[in-house]
């Protein structure tokens, strides 16, 4: 019986030291996971992107920027209110667009789409006016010639664009790490919760104990790196003078990504604090 009680004591500070670095590295894991789970659910998820584009005010810069280029092509006998594109043709172009970039798709936007809406769209406004005969050469002329210079100046102007398909590149890329960082944080946290489950034994309160102590510890500080990243918005400060146009709707989409990652930090965290508090109570009244 001596024997026992003195090898007891040595054992539980050995599962006891196990189990702190065991907490140790679960702190790392379970950052990990937060982290690349909340860029997956907003930054890498196409309906966040759709949604964040509209309200942004992105999507209207991009509108904008495509009717100017659409304007300069058209035919001297519409009239100056007259545009070649609907807003509504023009908001699903750039939606396809940014369903093309999330796929990986090579061509992003569809030159060949857009100028044949123009085509489109002439031949339903000559129908109703008595401008110019739909059927005469003249016309199918300068259809044909806005047609083929529209979808040449499309395509000249996003193979300038060069940057953008490096963008995509890099963006997908990204998505598949943080994919693999969220795979691989998720089941390895599940086994070190695990590991402590069977280093603590029969002891329910000192699993949460431990497990309380890696969320907070890994939430905590992930919540104030993400309240310092809201207040100072450092990748905006480093965009370049010919990115300023953008800035503005990416500060507000950042601020966002930012917002959702706060709000789960913050729950995750209470959810954290909790357990580490019932642990500690168990433990206390159990005597263990």
């Amino acid at each position: 019986m001596e024997l026992r009680r003195k090898r007891f004591p040595r054992q539980a500070r050995k599962h006891t030291n196990l189990s702190w670095l065991v907490t140790f590295i679960m702190v790392f894991t379970v950052a990990a996971t937060f982290f690349s789970w909340g860029l997956e659910r907003t930054i890498f998820n196409i309906d966040f992107a759709q949604q964040e584009l509209k309200e942004s005010g992105l999507r209207a810069e991009i509108s904008k920027s495509l009717t100017t280029t659409l304007a300069a092509e058209r035919p001297d006998f519409l009239g100056s209110d007259v545009n070649l594109l609907t807003e509504s043709q023009i908001n699903k172009d750039v939606d396809l667009a940014l369903k093309n970039f999330y796929a990986d798709k090579q061509t992003i936007f569809d030159a060949n789409l857009i100028a044949n809406q123009v085509g489109t769209n002439l031949d339903k406004y000559v129908a109703n006016q008595s401008i110019i005969s739909s059927n005469s050469e003249e016309y199918l002329s300068i259809k044909s010639a806005l047609v083929t210079n529209i979808q040449e100046n499309l395509t000249s102007q996003l193979t300038q664009a060069s940057n953008l398909g490096e963008i995509q590149a890099s963006f997908i890329q990204a998505k598949q790490v943080i994919k693999t960082v969220f795979t691989v944080g998720f089941v390895t946290s599940l086994i070190l919760a695990l590991i402590l489950v069977l280093l603590q034994g029969l002891r329910p309160f000192a699993w949460c104990y431990y497990w309380g102590l890696a969320g907070c510890w890994a939430l905590i500080p992930s919540y104030l790196l993400l309240l310092l990243a809201d207040k100072y918005q450092v990748f905006i400060g480093t965009m370049s003078a010919s990115d300023k146009l953008l800035a503005t709707g990416l500060s507000e989409i950042l601020g966002d990504v930012l917002n959702s990652m706060q709000i789960s930090a913050l729950i995750s965290m209470i959810v954290a604090i909790s357990i580490l508090v019932l642990g500690l109570i168990g433990m206390r009244l159990s005597g263990k």
